[in-house]
C-alpha cells in the first residue's frame, strides 16, 4: 500500500476510536454535541439571514469561514488534535463578530464593502480586537462582550501562539513531575493521532468548557439575525 493511503488510514482508525470513546465517555461526549449544536444553529441563521441582503455578510461568513471550521473542529477533536480546535474557535469568534458588526455599523454598504471599511477604520484608529467588540457590538448583545474578550484572550494566549503551546506542554511535563507520573507529553502534544483515555479527560474538560462559552457568545451575537 501507498504510504500516504497508510498514514489516512491510520488517522480515520484513530478517529474512529476517538468516536466511540466520545460515545461512552460523558465529556467526550458533550464536546461532540457542542460542536454539532454550534453547527446546526449557524446552519439555521445563515439560512434565515440569506433571506436579507442587508445580512448578507453574516450568511456569507457564516457559509464560507465559521461552518467549515466547525466541521473541521469535529474531525479534529476526533483525531485528539486540540490545538487545532482552540484555533479554529478564535477564527469563528473573529469571523462572528466582524460580520456581526459590519451588518450593523456598515450596513449602508454591501458585503464585502462594508468589511473593508470596517478594515479601514481599524488601521485608521488603530483599533484593537477587544475594544472593537467594547465599542462596536450591538446593545442587543452587549451582554457578552466580556465573555468575547476573555475566551479571545485566553484562545491568544494559550493556543493561537507557538509560545502559548510550548508553556502549556512545559506546565503539563511539570504537573506530571510533581505528582510523580511519567513525564509522556499530553496526547494533544504527539505528531500523530492517538486515542483518548482517562488521563485527558481534564484536557477535554478544558476545552467543552471553551466549547459551552463560545456557543453562548455566538447564539447572543446571531438572535437578532435569527429572529428575521
Amino acid at each position: 500500500m501507498n504510504k500516504s493511503f497508510e498514514l489516512s488510514k491510520m488517522i480515520c482508525e484513530e478517529a474512529k476510536r476517538n468516536e466511540q470513546f466520545a460515545r461512552s465517555n460523558p465529556v467526550a461526549s458533550e464536546i461532540l454535541r457542542l460542536l454539532v449544536d454550534m453547527w446546526n444553529y449557524t446552519f439555521d441563521v445563515e439560512v434565515e439571514s440569506l433571506r436579507s441582503k442587508r445580512f448578507r455578510a453574516v450568511s456569507l461568513t457564516l457559509l464560507h469561514i465559521v461552518q467549515p471550521q466547525i466541521y473541521g473542529m469535529i474531525y479534529n477533536f476526533l483525531l485528539g488534535n486540540l490545538p487545532a480546535c482552540y484555533m479554529s474557535m478564535r477564527v469563528v469568534l473573529e469571523a462572528v463578530v466582524d460580520s456581526v458588526i459590519v451588518s450593523t455599523r456598515f450596513y449602508d454598504s454591501p458585503f464585502p464593502d462594508n468589511l473593508r471599511h470596517l478594515r479601514k477604520l481599524e488601521r485608521e484608529t488603530r483599533l484593537v480586537f477587544m475594544d472593537k467588540c467594547r465599542l462596536l457590538i450591538p446593545v442587543s448583545a452587549r451582554s457578552v462582550v466580556k465573555d468575547i474578550n476573555e475566551l479571545w484572550s485566553y484562545l491568544s494566549e494559550h493556543w493561537v501562539h507557538s509560545k502559548g503551546i510550548v508553556k502549556k506542554l512545559d506546565d503539563k511535563i511539570k504537573e506530571a513531575l510533581q505528582k510523580g507520573q511519567t513525564t509522556i507529553p499530553p496526547m494533544w502534544a504527539l505528531a500523530l493521532p492517538y486515542p483518548y483515555d482517562e488521563s485527558d479527560i481534564d484536557d477535554l474538560k478544558e476545552l467543552a468548557n471553551k466549547l459551552r462559552k463560545l456557543n453562548k457568545v455566538i447564539e447572543t451575537l446571531l438572535e437578532q439575525f435569527h429572529q428575521n
